[in-house]
């Protein structure tokens, strides 16, 4: 047990071999007397006939499979296997305290100290053994037949899958925040003003902002002692930036239009037009959450408190911090300095420049008009005032940002009468294509949902999905009971749980024995070794007269005795004769 595990040599065939083996095997199954000379007994073994009804393993007495849970995919004729797609076996191995006993006993204490022997070091031996020989069988060289696959899967399996996933993978996590920080500077890069207009640093910042609260929301998650599992790894970093962002460009689209409008407390007026919309949407966001937080599942519980707390932190960070960086954007925009750059200072605008040499006021403006060529100083130009706009709107559109493609792209489509009529047309057939889907929705979650294909594990619960789909239940007892005079009815409770259309069945009884029958086996069991003892003389009234007396006779003259906290061995001999243990 403490040793390596070798790996078994890959056995290669002589071509002749593999051209004529089939040919050969079927020659000597058809002759019985010339293949018992050379085939196995096993090859002439009617393996149909045994497992029908199901089988007993090598205790016969306690392993008794069921059929329907060790074949699958099975078909009868006359009630008799045919054929069969699948074949589970299970291998019960014992506890870590029995494995402790075990090796305690054989081996010498000078030879356990030197390698610390305990109940702990005996889990790590048959963790690390259950590991070692999953991996052996789902790696074995002749494990690759497409008509024969072999899917190991242990206790260890679903823990060491769980574990995996629960390490954070650095690489998914940068590639994804890098992805949102290239979105959120391209969708708010602008060229208007020289750059001066421009958002980049303030879209860069939110995102550290938010990345900052979501690893403090989980560290509080933590010190409130939620347990992290594989959706804290896998989900609440991406969920929470998604939605953490939100606030965000709500802010900077609204920053972005009141820094040209206003002049004096721009903040305030931001906060008084967009803060309250950002804080009632993260509180929706949040209470949602929370109230996910009431399910019974304690893995979906601990996520829905994980993200609301991440959420509430992100809020906080959005509307306190941010703003406060804004502040220092403004200045920036006031003494005119670049995006970013912040050390390089923008030009002037040529229109400002122009008003300041040549000072027009409006009135002048509106009544000086342009000269046609024929030199007639009357005659005013039929060009509105606004005639150089369309030109600026053209040249707006050589810049490839955000703003321009909804303005004057996506804008003008969806005003246009078809394609108004081809999106209802479109969510009509979402709408209907919905329905039918809720109709056809099936509850239900299956291991299979949560590991990741190509594993070990992954193969073993779809074979058994497929072929095995049963799963085992416990009907427990509560409340105050009488056990002793209840007897009968819990058995005839056991019984109608038997009848059961889908309840797997071994002799009209459920498969697995409960502890009540086990209970009165081990009585009756210690009845049969009293008496026999009783029978030899080796035990009487008194106690023990003979060292041949089993320890399971000592044991039942003990229970006679005992009348709860009184001892009273006279009435031992009223138990030996026609005795029989019944339900009462």
């Amino acid at each position: 047990m403490f040793g390596s595990i070798r790996e078994r040599p890959v056995m290669t065939e002589p071509k002749i071999c593999r051209l004529f083996k089939e040919n050969v095997r079927n020659l000597l199954l058809a002759n019985e007397t010339l293949g018992r000379k050379f085939l196995p007994a096993a090859a002439f073994t009617n393996y149909s006939t045994i497992m029908t009804g199901g089988c007993r393993g090598y205790a016969e007495n306690f392993m008794k499979w069921p059929e329907d849970l060790i074949i699958g995919g099975i078909t009868k004729k006359d009630g008799i296997i045919q054929t069969a797609e699948a074949l589970q076996t299970v291998f019960m191995m014992s506890s870590a305290a029995e494995v402790y006993e075990r090796y305690a006993s054989s081996h010498g204490e000078s030879t356990l100290a030197r390698v610390n022997w305990s109940i702990e070091n005996a889990q790590s031996v048959l963790t690390a053994w259950q590991r070692n020989f999953s991996n052996l069988i789902y790696d074995y060289a002749n494990n690759t037949s497409e008509n024969r696959q072999v899917h190991p899967m242990s206790g260890t399996s679903i823990n060491d899958m769980l574990e995996m996933f629960s390490e954070l993978n650095p690489t998914v996590m940068i590639v994804g925040y890098v992805l949102m920080v290239f979105y959120a500077s391209f969708s708010l890069c602008s060229t208007d003003d020289g750059g001066v207009a421009s958002g980049v640093g303030l879209a860069v910042c939110g995102c550290i902002l938010v990345t900052i609260s979501s690893l403090a929301g989980l560290g509080c998650s933590m010190l409130l002692g939620v347990k992290f599992n594989p959706t804290t790894t896998q989900v609440v970093p991406f969920l929470s930036l998604g939605l953490g962002v939100d606030d965000m460009f709500l802010l900077l689209h609204n920053y972005r239009d009141i820094a040209r409008q206003y002049q004096v407390d721009q903040i305030g007026m931001l906060l008084k037009e967009t803060g309250l919309s950002a804080l009632l949407t993260s509180v929706n966001n949040i209470l949602a959450f929370l109230v996910g937080a009431l399910l019974p599942i304690p893995a979906l519980r601990s996520f829905c408190i994980q993200v609301a707390l991440v959420l509430l932190l992100n809020a906080i960070t959005i509307l306190t911090i941010y703003p406060a960086l804004m502040t220092f954007d403004l200045a920036r925009r006031k003494r005119r300095l670049l995006d970013v750059f912040c050390c390089i200072r923008a030009p002037q605008p040529k229109s400002r420049l122009n008003s300041r040499a040549e000072p027009v006021s409006p009135y002048e403006k509106v009544n000086s008009g342009q000269m046609n060529k024929n030199n007639n100083s009357n005659s005013v130009s039929k060009s509105p005032v606004g005639d150089n706009e369309p030109r600026k709107r053209r040249c707006h559109l050589t810049g490839i940002t955000v703003e321009n493609f909804l303005k004057y792209i996506y804008g003008p489509l969806i005003t246009r009468t078809p394609v108004k009529i081809g999106i209802v047309v479109f969510n009509l057939v979402l709408v209907a294509l919905s329905i039918d889907g809720v109709t056809k929705i099936s509850l239900g979650l299956e291991l299979t949902d949560l590991i990741p294909k190509h594993t070990a594990p992954y193969g073993f619960l779809a074979a058994r999905e497929a072929y095995f789909s049963f799963f085992p239940f416990s009907a427990v007892l509560k409340g105050p009971m009488d056990i002793p005079h209840k007897q009968r009815l819990i058995r005839d409770y056991r019984s109608a749980i038997g009848e059961i259309d889908y309840v797997i069945r071994h002799d009209g009884q459920p498969s697995e024995k409960y502890w009540l029958s086990m209970m009165t086996e081990w009585l009756v069991s210690l009845q049969q070794k009293f008496d026999e003892d009783w029978q030899k003389g080796y035990i009487n009234r008194s106690g023990v007269i003979s060292t041949l007396v089993s320890n399971d006779a000592k044991l039942a003259y003990k229970l006679l005795c005992n009348q709860g906290d009184i001892l009273d061995c006279g009435r031992v001999s009223n138990f030996i004769c026609n005795f029989s243990l019944e339900f009462l």
